[in-house]
C-alpha cells in the first residue's frame, strides 16, 4: 500500500509522460517540449503577470481569511468538525484555490517544477 503523496507522484509522472508522448505523435510540440517542462519566462506576457498578481492576492486574502480553519483541518479533521468548520467546503474551496495557482504557474516555471 502507498502513501497518499506517493501515488499522487506516480499519477502526475506517468500523466505527464503520456500527454509528452500524445503531443509529440500529433505534432504539436515542433521542439517546445523544454519549455512545457521547464517553463520559459521569456514567454509571459502582461496579462499573464496581471492574472498570476491576482491569482496571488486572491490566495493571500484566503489564507487571512481561512487560517484558522485550514490549521484546525490540517491539524485533526474530528478537531475541525466539533469546532464548527465546515470540512467538505473548505476542502472544495482549498482545491480550488490550489488548481488556480498550479494552473497560473505551469507557463512560468513549467511542469515538473509544479509538480
Amino acid at each position: 500500500r502507498l502513501f497518499r503523496d506517493s501515488s499522487l507522484v506516480i499519477f502526475f509522472s506517468g500523466s505527464l509522460a503520456l500527454a509528452i508522448v500524445i503531443m509529440s505523435l500529433s505534432g504539436g510540440l515542433s521542439g517546445n517540449i523544454l519549455s512545457y517542462l521547464f517553463g520559459s519566462i521569456a514567454t509571459v506576457t502582461d496579462v499573464d503577470v496581471w492574472v498570476t498578481g491576482g491569482v496571488t492576492l486572491f490566495a493571500l486574502c484566503f489564507l487571512f481569511f481561512f487560517g484558522r480553519p485550514l490549521f484546525l483541518l490540517v491539524l485533526s479533521e474530528d478537531l475541525a468538525k466539533v469546532s464548527g468548520v465546515h470540512i467538505r467546503r473548505l476542502n472544495i474551496a482549498f482545491a480550488v484555490m490550489t488548481a488556480m495557482i498550479v494552473a497560473v504557474s505551469l507557463q512560468t516555471v513549467g511542469a515538473l517544477l509544479v509538480g
